[in-house]
């Protein structure tokens, strides 16, 4: 047996492998995880503690893990949030649910769907209205923030959005012939 008493105030029995521990720790993980948010937050401190112990059986079993354990913990939160990030609706879904909500969201589409009949006819007001709508969503969309970052990570990659962006912004300040 051991001497470590923190987690429920009994010692653990020493006779536990190194992935029976680990089994229990995700175990543990996924029960409290599938509570509700007020239940996650009121155990909180349970679960450091328990994970907290377990760890320490861990470390003391196999001692060489130790680094490993701790990295994989880690990006456990990164992992969840990326799940999170998948079941969120698409950019697709998201610009249809504009047209369900009885929201100031549609004002986008609206507009662009005027500023593009004024250009260029009915093609120009499907464009517009169509950029207006699923515009916002593909913006706040993590993989457009992911491939703006890893393009603004490289000289070329700045210099090709910066001559973009001065482009559109002389399209949209450039004088439109009288008719």
């Amino acid at each position: 047996m051991t001497t470590d008493t923190t987690l429920i105030g009994r010692p653990l029995p020493i006779n536990r492998s190194a992935e029976d521990i680990l089994n229990a720790k995700r175990g543990i993980g996924d029960l409290i995880n599938s509570w509700n948010p007020e239940a996650k937050a009121a155990y909180a401190g349970i679960k450091k503690r328990i994970y907290s112990a377990l760890d320490g059986q861990l470390d003391s079993l196999v001692p060489e893990s130790a680094d490993l354990n701790q990295r994989i913990s880690s990006l456990i939160p990164v992992r969840d949030r990326a799940r999170g990030e998948a079941l969120a609706p698409g950019i697709m879904q998201q610009g249809w649910q504009r047209f369900m909500r009885p929201t100031g969201a549609l004002i986008g589409g609206i507009e662009g769907a005027r500023a593009g009949y004024q250009a260029y006819g009915v093609p120009g007001a499907v464009l517009g209205g169509s950029v207006g709508v699923f515009a916002p969503a593909a913006l706040a969309s993590p993989g457009f923030r992911m491939a703006i970052a890893r393009t603004m990570a490289t000289p070329e990659g700045r210099e090709a959005l910066m001559r973009g962006g001065i482009g559109a912004v002389m399209q949209l300040v450039q004088p439109q012939p009288q008719q």
